[in-house]
């Protein structure tokens, strides 16, 4: 779970990085501490990191030091990789920094339109593996509990092989129903290139498609 929020936190702190990276490119003729305090003023989880950087090196940390802590991803890390370098230098990096916001912003914007493209494919499979399989599913168990009328195949074993028999059929929808429920979320989480998304998928899910299949196997 604690994976989950800090995957969510990072997505949320890239997705501020063009923003930031401008308004750091306008500052380089400042001095690199200065550059941090700047940055720790801007809103965001982003400027939260910044500002606890600015902390550690009023506390008397290095540059390096200071910005470690956010290489919490390949993005983030090369960030910190230009500010470390300009604060050894003294070079000015506003062009770096400038194409880095570009690059960040076009990745982003693939991101999003990928995301736009699959949205009906997700929209299918959640909707499916939520609703249209269980209720599919249950609608079927009374008719399977029915097949003990006289001339059906059930009629000629005994009666606590066919309720075994019944049991073992509803126990194999549940773990089927869970399953699906399963492999569509990691799909659509994997296809949003955010897998930790998949356990919320599924804890929603998973109890919804137990609920559409037992209120459609009592007729609801």
């Amino acid at each position: 779970m604690k994976g989950f929020f800090e995957a969510g936190r990072i997505r949320r702190m890239e997705g501020e990085l063009p923003d930031v990276l401008y308004h750091a490119s306008s500052l380089c003729s400042a001095s690199l501490h200065d550059v941090v305090f700047a940055l720790g003023s801007l809103d965001g989880v982003l400027g939260g990191e910044f500002a606890a950087a600015g902390r550690r090196l009023r506390a008397g940390a290095s540059v390096e030091e200071a910005l470690s802590p956010l290489r919490l991803s390949p993005l983030l890390s090369r960030v910190v990789d230009v500010l470390v370098v300009a604060s050894s230098t003294g070079a000015d990096v506003s062009q770096v920094l400038r194409d880095m916001a570009d690059h960040a912003g076009r990745e982003f914007e693939v991101r999003r339109e990928r995301a736009a493209i699959t949205t009906l494919e997700k929209a299918t499979l959640l909707f499916a593996g939520g609703c249209v399989v269980p209720l599919m599913l249950g609608s079927l168990m009374p008719v399977v509990s029915g097949m003990d009328s006289g001339g059906s195949l059930l009629s000629v074993v005994s009666e606590s092989s066919r309720v075994a028999l019944l049991e073992n059929a509803l126990v194999g929808l549940q773990l089927y129903l869970v399953e699906y429920a399963v492999i569509a979320s990691v799909f659509v989480a994997f296809q949003e290139g955010a897998l930790e998304r998949a356990l919320l998928y599924a804890a929603v899910l998973v109890p919804l498609s137990m609920f559409l299949f037992h209120a459609a196997s009592i007729g609801f």
